[in-house]
């Protein structure tokens, strides 16, 4: 089976001569992920992640199926990566601020029904 699909891990090996470079990320699973990058110019933006912060790629996965029901992913044609934010002081801080009467320790269904009463 093909499907779009995007994985999370490490850079641990990146390579090759041709525009069809290998990619092997680690996930936080430990499970290696063999995939394939095409052009050069991403696989070069991709290798300065080598051995550094977890990055997202995405493209058409190609996965099997085991015998006992587990689907798991063959080989992945990278054709977008994303570099993952990683500091959630931040995003902690921006969560804080957002707007909620929950704060004073109010009754959660009740304020909900005053949302949806408008």
């Amino acid at each position: 089976m093909d499907d779009e699909t995007s994985i999370v891990g490490q850079v641990i090996k990146i390579g090759g001569r041709d525009d069809t470079i290998p990619l092997t990320l680690t996930g936080s699973d430990g499970i290696h992920y063999n995939c394939t990058v095409k052009g050069r110019e991403l696989a070069k933006e991709i290798s300065a992640y080598y051995l550094g912060d977890l990055i997202e790629v995405s493209g058409k996965g190609y996965w099997s199926r085991l015998p006992g029901g587990k689907w798991v992913l063959d080989r992945l044609i990278v054709r977008s990566y994303r570099e993952l934010a990683d500091d959630w002081d931040d995003a902690l801080t921006l969560m804080s601020q957002l707007s909620t009467d929950w704060g004073g320790g109010g009754d959660v269904e009740e304020t909900c029904a005053k949302i949806r009463r408008g």
